[in-house]
């Protein structure tokens, strides 16, 4: 199943809207990385406040990674 679908499910919202809470996470998460401030346990928050699996950090590692 693809994330959004999943985020979907779990927040109970349609696919756009688990787009942008996606993307509000990876923006803080970067927001965090230029600040030199992420922590590995900031990888597994943004995958806890999705409601998705911590199966997912590396997803997040390589979205920061490529900004």
């Amino acid at each position: 199943m693809d994330l959004i679908k999943l985020i979907t499910i779990t927040c109970s919202c349609d696919g756009q809207t688990a787009q942008e809470y996606l993307e509000a996470e990876v923006r803080h998460l970067q927001e965090l990385q230029e600040l030199n401030d992420l922590r590995e346990d900031d990888l597994h928050m943004a995958c806890s406040n999705l409601g998705i699996e911590d199966d997912y950090v590396e997803y997040f590692i390589n979205r920061v990674a490529m900004a």
